[in-house]
């Protein structure tokens, strides 16, 4: 390999090496702190309605990406008792018509289960950066027999943390203008 080929594959990796590290002073968000808010958020869902819970079907889990903020991800149905089993093989056309309706009314209080674990998580978030964003994205699943319209596929709300953490000391209109919900 000649001298200017070397020269330019050391810049390169050097250039490469440089980008892939954190920004100079970025916080170090300790992964034991994210997962305390990824089991409250868990808690939080499957209490919101003491019968005919939500299911969380999968661990919540959380990540820090430095320079935007922390994002919680989560997969759920909107109704436990909404699958097949031995003693109720198969549902009527009336039967998915009235889980479809359940689960529409069910939205709002999911939504608002959401918002209250986003503020929770904010306050419990010292180590990031207020102007930071903090996420919480809930992917639905659905049955294939499952009639799904009207019902979003995916919830996704967030704020910045300096907001959530307004919120979380009693200032809800904080949250006007900056809370950002998104359903797809």
């Amino acid at each position: 390999m000649s001298t200017p080929v070397r020269t330019a594959a050391v810049l390169l990796a050097i250039a490469v090496a440089g980008a892939a590290a954190p920004p100079v002073g970025a916080p170090r968000i300790q992964r034991a702190a994210l997962a305390v808010i990824e089991k409250s958020v868990d808690k939080q869902i499957e209490r919101a309605i003491p019968t005919d819970q939500f299911l969380v079907l999968g661990a919540t889990r959380g990540i820090y990406l430095a320079g935007y903020g922390v994002v919680f991800t989560t997969e759920m149905n909107l109704m436990a008792s909404a699958a097949a089993n031995p003693f109720r093989p198969a549902f009527t056309k009336d039967d998915i018509e009235q889980i479809r309706r359940k689960k529409i009314d069910r939205l709002p209080m999911l939504r608002e289960q959401i918002r209250t674990a986003l503020i929770g998580a904010a306050a419990s978030l010292d180590q990031v950066p207020e102007n930071e964003q903090v996420v919480l994205g809930i992917v639905l699943f659905y049955f294939k027999w499952e009639d799904t319209s009207g019902l979003p596929s995916q919830l996704v709300m967030q704020a910045p943390r300096k907001a959530l953490v307004a919120a979380a000391k009693g200032q809800a209109t904080s949250l006007d203008g900056v809370l950002r919900v998104e359903e797809y």
